[in-house]
């Protein structure tokens, strides 16, 4: 085993750069190929992401019977006015609009999955959190 010297690693790298060879092969930045793999990246994690969504709108079946039911105390009635990505705007017996967040019926949402649960103008019992905000929707759950 040969021990080297800090004085004999910094002559043999002086000798081989005069020789015209260098000590570490590097490759020249490349900006635009990590750029690229970036994409690539953030592509695949999209292609991933989306096939996850898909499986979960064919095999998520909503448990009605945590679901809230029609004179429970504490609940109202809404009337689903609306899908969105993320849940459902309903519309309340006072006039104010909810939402209902997909999380709370415990899927990660999606409009197809959505669609396929509930359809716009179904009547749901749903319990209200009022916002205090005049303009704001207020929130609603279906489950305790």
């Amino acid at each position: 085993m040969a021990f080297y010297t800090y004085f004999d690693i910094h002559s043999i790298l002086y000798f081989t750069q005069d020789l015209g060879y260098q000590s570490v092969n590097r490759r020249p930045y490349n900006l635009e190929a990590k750029m690229r793999m970036k994409q690539y990246r953030r592509e695949a994690e999209q292609q991933r992401r989306q096939m996850e969504l898909d499986e979960e709108a064919r095999t998520f079946e909503l448990d009605y019977s945590k679901m809230y039911k029609k004179g429970d105390p504490g609940t109202v009635q809404g009337i689903i006015k609306g899908i969105h990505n993320v849940g459902y705007f309903i519309d309340l017996p006072n006039g104010r609009e909810g939402f209902l967040a997909a999380m709370h019926l415990g899927c990660s949402g999606g409009i197809p999955l959505l669609e396929r649960l509930m359809k716009v103008g179904t009547e749901i019992a749903i319990r209200v959190i009022p916002v205090p905000h005049p303009g704001g929707r207020d929130r609603c759950y279906v489950r305790p």
